[in-house]
């Protein structure tokens, strides 16, 4: 008893702590949702950063060629590339992934990447809410392209899925050493192409990288094929995705304010655990792991050495109980719904939006941290580690206990 009692002050005070997070997450989320209007200088005051130094090399430049290649001076002669949501039930962070393949895939063949603008392909179920009338990724991000097609583009006559052969074509003639030009022959193919669904499909071209990136970007020669890796690609794939809306980064900003009102989060080190359905895809593994890496992570690395706040996100309502195991740390911990007996999908289709807002808070928070340890084998670990590579925690401490396939 005597051992329990010299832990309970610190233990009060830790559950403390993190239930004031929650409170205030709850308080900052009504606020943000009730808000009305928002004035053009509240947008670019909220903004999020990016690019903040360090960063992977030339990812600037890089997103920036997305961004020319998406936006083209003459939508009228553009030819498109249409992603359409996979119907089968995937987490965020796996449906995020796979369109980065199908950004590659619209750069390979000179295509702009476009939303389906049928109602039939909404982000189900992580965009169904009163707040997002379009049900769709538009109400996160800003638009892929300011090309914008119709359902009448979209008739059957109209339209082919692309197919292996025409992807690989491109990528040869891109690749080749006589063209100078990336697809410059005649491309007689429809103007509107749908990017494939079938799994097959997709295990053949996950690793494909824009065969643009190696040669001039921008102004300035730069030769990629030594840098420009396939974990680099999705970084700046997923940062071009992944650019808020003045919207959805004004609610974001809002929700932080709410909960850090005074300053940012201490020094901490995030780190995300991936329960729930996730154990038919990979092994899962307790609390104590990751804790064991944090320890093993501020023992090799002095610029961590000093912090004892962790940074924790997860599915799993459980780990957040057993945090009260390891006094020697302080966790923060948001407040949001977490039922590792149902699938993420499910969950989403019981509250849609907000577990998509409480997810990309969590996310803007995790990347605060300092160091970082996570299982790769989650697509959402991925977001994290690919995202971190662009805000400037390119060389921050990284432990990854399960590593996925890429």
């Amino acid at each position: 008893m005597t051992g329990l009692r010299r832990l309970a002050p610190k233990l009060s005070h830790l559950l403390v702590s993190v239930l004031l997070l929650a409170v205030a997450t709850q308080q900052a989320l009504h606020r943000a949702f009730s808000k009305k209007s928002i004035s053009r200088h509240e947008l670019k005051q909220g903004e999020i950063t990016y690019f903040q130094p360090p960063s992977l090399p030339y990812a600037e430049e890089m997103v920036n060629f997305i961004g020319r290649h998406q936006n083209p001076s003459d939508c009228q002669s553009a030819k498109f590339l249409v992603w359409r949501w996979r119907p089968v039930e995937c987490g965020m962070g796996s449906d995020l992934h796979v369109m980065t393949v199908a950004l590659a895939a619209a750069l390979a063949t000179q295509r702009v990447l476009v939303l389906h603008p049928g109602t039939e392909y909404p982000w189900t179920p992580w965009a169904i809410d009163s707040k997002c009338p379009t049900h769709n990724l538009d109400c996160f991000t800003k638009p892929l392209s300011h090309c914008e097609l119709t359902p009448a583009d979209m008739r059957v006559e109209n339209v082919a899925e692309l197919s292996p052969a025409q992807l690989d074509a491109a990528i040869a003639l891109a690749t080749s050493p006589t063209t100078t030009t990336p697809n410059s022959a005649p491309d007689h193919s429809p103007r509107v192409l749908t990017f494939s669904r079938d799994q097959d499909f997709l295990d053949r071209y996950r690793g494909l990288i824009p065969p643009q990136f190696s040669g001039k970007l921008g102004s300035t020669w730069v030769t990629m094929d030594d840098i420009v890796s396939l974990s680099h690609w999705r970084a700046v794939g997923i940062a071009y995705i992944l650019r808020w809306n003045g919207s959805f980064d004004y609610r974001i900003r809002s929700a932080i304010s709410e909960m850090l009102p005074t300053s940012p989060l201490p020094p901490c080190i995030t780190v995300h655990i991936r329960h729930g359905d996730k154990k038919a895809e990979m092994k899962l593994l307790p609390l104590s792991d990751y804790i064991a890496a944090v320890k093993k992570m501020k023992e090799d690395y002095p610029e961590v050495r000093h912090i004892d706040t962790i940074f924790l996100t997860t599915d799993d309502g459980a780990v957040v109980d057993q945090v009260g195991q390891y006094p020697e740390f302080r966790f923060i911990v948001t407040d949001h719904s977490r039922n590792d007996k149902i699938s993420y999908g499910e969950l989403a289709r019981r509250e849609g939006y907000n577990i998509t807002m409480h997810a990309f808070i969590d996310l803007e928070l995790a990347l605060q941290c300092r160091g970082f340890v996570v299982t790769t084998a989650s697509n959402w670990s991925r977001l994290i580690e690919e995202l971190r590579m662009i805000r400037g925690k390119w060389n921050t401490p990284w432990i990854d206990l399960i590593p996925g396939t890429w």
